[in-house]
């Protein structure tokens, strides 16, 4: 059984065999089944086509491209959560800042009210 090594070992020979099988059955492919008699060499012309298709397994195997597609996306998700972490912490910061900024504005006005009540003595 031929497979390849990037899909984990997923069997990619079973969709050419069932392919050749329903090709061999259909009524197009009657002549060729007509000149075979006893045993000998067979080479109808879906079955090339077939064979030359899948020697190139991860180009037929649909799972494995999807798995592939899959990884890749999840990859893709890491990370966008990574970067959206930072930014979270960045915000965080900024929050922290403008709590800062708010309490010392208190304060200066606070002070600014004390500092000025000496003035409205008039």
């Amino acid at each position: 059984m031929r497979t390849d090594k990037n899909t984990k070992k997923l069997p990619i020979c079973r969709p050419t065999f069932a392919q050749s099988y329903d090709e061999a059955l259909r009524p197009s492919s009657i002549h060729c089944r007509k000149k075979v008699k006893g045993e000998s060499k067979v080479s109808p012309p879906f079955m090339e086509k077939y064979l030359k298709d899948y020697q190139e397994p991860a180009k037929m195997d649909k799972m494995g491209q999807v798995l592939k597609e899959v990884g890749e996306l999840k990859l893709q998700l890491k990370d966008n959560l990574v970067l959206l972490l930072d930014r979270g912490e960045k915000l965080d910061d900024i929050v922290e800042k403008a709590e800062d900024l708010s309490d010392l504005s208190k304060e200066f006005y606070i002070q600014s009210k004390k500092h000025n009540q000496c003035c409205k003595s008039w």
